[in-house]
């Protein structure tokens, strides 16, 4: 493998730890087999290689948690990834089912020069463009997403209690990589920002938009959809 396979795989899965985290995840070996599609004896090497580094440590229970130094490396890697969409999206004009993709090309070659430069270029952004907030920005010297003061669930959650009409937050990172999804919530109107009228379904949960579309999602594929009862007060919203 070349030094700069090494990197990647490095920031690959730091990031990935940390995405588990924001979906409230224990990151086990069995979950990086079933993330990125790899071995178990190639994630069991890949592990020992970042204890080794001082970037993961493994609790007793087999969790594979983040050392300081490895947070701080997920988290700029996380961070140029969400940068690197909303340049994506509105300057370079990219599809959006096409931007996590193309940004997880190019989050591992981005200088920290260039990310800064972004970062002004697009006027600072808190969130990227399926909602997700974009961490660590006091290190490009601008403050975090303003709390909102009620914390985004997943929509059969919400569907679950009295709330049938939420705000879409984000997607999930997870849901991200499932384009056929993206393709689906976005030719609906289901967007960050969005009101959505949510339903539960012996066929999953039933998510109509503002605009009239409707999709029956399956249980995988709303879990990674997080919505809140109120309107957000960190954006505006979609309609």
């Amino acid at each position: 493998m070349t030094t700069d396979g090494l990197i990647n795989t490095t920031e690959m899965y730091l990031k990935v730890i940390l995405e588990f985290e924001e979906d409230g995840i224990q990151a086990r070996r069995a979950r990086f087999v079933e993330r990125l599609g790899q071995r178990p004896p190639t994630v069991t090497q890949t592990v020992a290689r970042l204890e080794r580094n001082g970037l993961v440590v493994t609790s007793e229970a087999g969790y594979v948690e983040l050392t300081t130094a490895g947070r701080r490396h997920a988290v700029g890697v996380l961070r140029k990834h969400r940068i690197i969409e909303v340049l994506l999206a509105d300057v370079i004009g990219l599809a959006w089912v096409e931007l996590h993709d193309e940004a997880c090309r190019w989050e591992h070659v981005v200088s920290d020069r260039v990310e800064r430069r972004i970062f002004e270029l697009c006027h600072q952004p808190r969130r990227g463009p399926y909602g997700n907030p974009i961490p660590g920005t006091a290190e490009l010297g601008a403050g975090p997403v303003a709390p909102s003061g009620q914390p985004c669930r997943p929509l059969p959650e919400l569907a679950a209690t009295d709330h049938q009409t939420v705000w879409l937050d984000l997607i999930s990172e997870r849901a991200q990589t499932d384009s056929g999804l993206l393709a689906n919530l976005r030719a609906t109107g289901i967007i960050p920002g969005s009101r959505l009228s949510v339903q539960q379904d012996a066929g999953g949960l039933l998510v109509s938009a503002a605009n009239g579309g409707q999709l029956l999602l399956a249980e995988h594929q709303c879990a990674g959809l997080y919505g809140v009862p109120k309107p957000g007060l960190d954006r505006d919203l979609a309609n």
